[in-house]
């Protein structure tokens, strides 16, 4: 059973800040800034999943609403 990795996005049309926190931890795993192109986040996300079960929480706008049918449909 993989651990739990919860993910904080703060997203912007040229950027996303993820900020990494694992399940039962006080510090944070990682906190990242990454160019907001699908190749590079998709590459992130994968490096997680790989190891994480992972739990995503991002801003509730227009944007972010995409943002999460996009991660949707990439599984």
């Amino acid at each position: 059973m993989k651990k739990i990795a919860y993910l904080g996005i703060d997203y912007h049309l040229n950027s996303l800040t993820i900020a990494v926190m694992l399940d039962g931890e006080n510090k944070f795993y990682d906190l990242i800034h990454l160019r907001n192109e699908d190749k590079v986040i998709r590459k992130y996300m994968k490096k997680l999943s790989d190891t994480f079960e992972l739990k995503a929480c991002y801003e509730a706008s227009c944007n972010g609403y995409s943002f999460q049918r996009k991660m949707t449909s990439w599984g």
